[in-house]
């Protein structure tokens, strides 16, 4: 049973209109409260290594039939045979230093001219307590000794070791399993004791089908050889003592912290995707018909398109790309995220945040220029800021003006050669990059978008009174992702929901007061059968535009009395 006041392991945010019960207040169209009240800390958890396995080489196997009498494990492998350069495997009491546990021996008397090839497994023993899903949070440890010869000789040609677990009764080559190889170097030099060695097991490759779990039992440890052609005549001996995998228990990941905002009309843009920095989110022209070559004298064609937020980190861009059809690579469609990549003729003006030096403008064009290759520049202008309106105008096939806000036209003169290639069909795209690791997940708002004088559709649009995405002037076909681009609703969105990640568990859940203490808690669903969409933007936060059918009742009648929004784990069941 879930209270407010009771202490919980989830903190929640709560919204409401009633002036009563805000503590912290947003004057917009509506009065929009945040009240942050942390219900409950979870209990403070500190790292602990935990043996989960361990092998000690003198516990009952699990399938003794799976060991060699007094050997306490089993051949994996040898090569070229049985006898032929094969060591002899045996279990002794251990030297000082490896708190008096018995230790694995491989004595091997190395013949000049007889290869080696021999791999080893321990016995099946239970792993417990395993129960971290993660492989970052194992380690498989043990203790090493060589003696008589240094593996490191070069006369022994030896290449390896080979080094893993074992899982579920599996065996190299079938089953489930992991290794790492590691150099010759990675042994100890003859002579010199026990040293301790830990492998992380997120650093394992599969040993054979299938990468082994974690939480897989029983296991079994593996340890191969291999000398293709040594040199001279010696005796090698390898000690394995204390083999253990050990598992880090480490503190639960923070509680996501929920944050409200208000949403105004707008179409919001956000650099979603965070595979490469380069990546792009967007949009494009219906009509393919954009161009401004062949214009009307006295009427200039004109592009212009206003910012109500450019608040994004330095670096971040705006790209506006006109790219003729007729060049576009066979076989890739013009409503691609990669079309303007793949275009070899483009024309683009790049609007980009400098942080403390304003905002930049910048025309370039390609033409002939594989893969966004031969950019040349023809404008460059730098401007206070970013918000407001810019616009690119052309008084002919050639020359134009690009004026920033608040600033004064600038002109620039393309080649007379290359205007003749951007003739129609042409379209324009709208597209976004994060251009740092930074800009993951940053946004900017557009307020309109203005074409005029083309011989196609002459476009507005003004955002801030639509209730949808017109679909009969924008494809969203350029975004990489979808859900990048989102029309801020006129009526029917009031508020943004936000919040940071990891989240495993967690949803949202809604109630009209906290005084009904009869009333459950429901989904954002559960009011009106809408589902709330939610995308994680960049790499640490969710965004979820809200709409007003998935709020309480009371928050979309006229009195707009109160209602509540929190995240909860688990989740609510209606």
């Amino acid at each position: 049973m879930k209270t407010i006041m009771a202490p919980t392991l989830h903190p929640h945010v709560e919204y409401s209109t009633n002036p009563i019960i805000n503590h912290m207040r947003k004057t917009t169209t509506k009065i929009l409260s945040l009240i942050a009240v942390l219900s409950g800390l979870a209990t403070a958890t500190h790292a602990q290594n935990i043996i989960v396995w361990q092998d000690d080489f003198n516990t009952t196997s699990l399938l003794s039939s799976n060991s060699t009498a007094g050997t306490f494990g089993a051949v994996a492998w040898n090569f070229p045979g049985a006898g032929v350069g094969g060591p002899i495997v045996i279990c002794t009491n251990d030297l000082p230093g490896t708190n008096d546990a018995q230790n694995c021996a491989f004595i091997v008397n190395i013949t000049n001219g007889v290869g080696l090839n021999f791999g080893w497994r321990s016995d099946w023993l239970p792993a417990t307590g395993n129960t971290n899903t993660q492989m970052s949070a194992y380690t498989l440890q043990f203790d090493m000794a060589v003696q008589g010869v240094s593996l490191t000789n070069s006369a022994l040609g030896y290449v390896g070791p080979i080094l893993g677990l074992f899982a579920n009764y599996g065996g190299l080559y079938y089953g489930t399993g992991g290794m790492v190889v590691e150099p010759a170097s990675y042994f100890p030099t003859a002579g010199t004791g026990y040293q301790h060695f830990t492998i992380p097991l997120s650093s394992f490759v599969a040993a054979d089908d299938t990468l082994m779990t974690p939480t897989e039992t029983p296991l079994s440890f593996f340890i191969g050889f291999y000398m293709p052609s040594p040199t001279i005549n010696a005796t090698l001996e390898i000690d394995l003592a204390n083999i253990s995998v050990t598992m880090t228990n480490v503190p639960p990941p923070p509680t996501p912290t929920l944050t409200i905002l208000p949403a105004t009309p707008e179409l919001r843009m956000f650099a979603q995707n965070a595979a490469a920095t380069y990546n792009t989110e967007g949009f494009l022209t219906v009509d393919e018909n954009q161009s401004w070559v062949g214009s009307v004298p006295g009427h200039p064609p004109t592009y212009s398109i206003t910012y109500k937020d450019f608040n994004t980190v330095p670096g971040f861009v705006q790209q506006i790309t006109f790219c003729p059809n007729n060049y576009e690579p066979v076989g890739d469609a013009m409503n691609t995220p990669y079309s303007v990549y793949w275009e070899s003729n483009a024309l683009a003006l790049t609007i980009a945040n400098q942080g403390t030096n304003g905002f930049t403008g910048s025309l370039d064009w390609r033409t002939n220029g594989f893969e966004k290759g031969n950019t040349n520049n023809v404008l460059l202008l730098t401007n206070s800021t970013g918000v407001g309106t810019w616009t690119l105008q052309f008084t002919n096939d050639t020359n134009g003006t690009l004026t920033p806000p608040g600033g004064s036209p600038v002109a620039f003169t393309l080649p007379a050669a290359m205007a003749a290639q951007f003739a129609n069909p042409c379209t324009i795209y709208y597209g976004i990059t994060p251009n740092s690791t930074g800009g993951y997940g940053q946004y900017i708002d557009l307020k309109s978008i203005s074409i005029t004088n083309v011989a196609g559709v002459n476009e507005y649009d003004d955002f801030t009174q639509d209730g949808a995405l017109n679909t009969g002037l924008w494809d969203t076909g350029y975004s990489l992702d979808a859900g990048s681009v989102i029309q801020v609703s006129t009526t029917n969105t009031p508020f943004w929901v936000t919040w940071t990640i990891p989240d495993a568990g967690f949803g949202l859940e809604t109630k009209n007061s906290l005084s009904d203490m009869i009333t459950p808690w429901y989904s954002p669903t559960a009011w009106n059968g809408i589902t709330p969409v939610t995308k994680l933007m960049g790499t640490s936060l969710k965004w979820t535009l809200m709409p007003t059918a998935c709020l309480p009742p009371n928050l979309t009648n006229g009195n707009l009395d109160e209602g509540y929004l929190r995240l909860s784990n688990p989740p609510p069941s209606q």
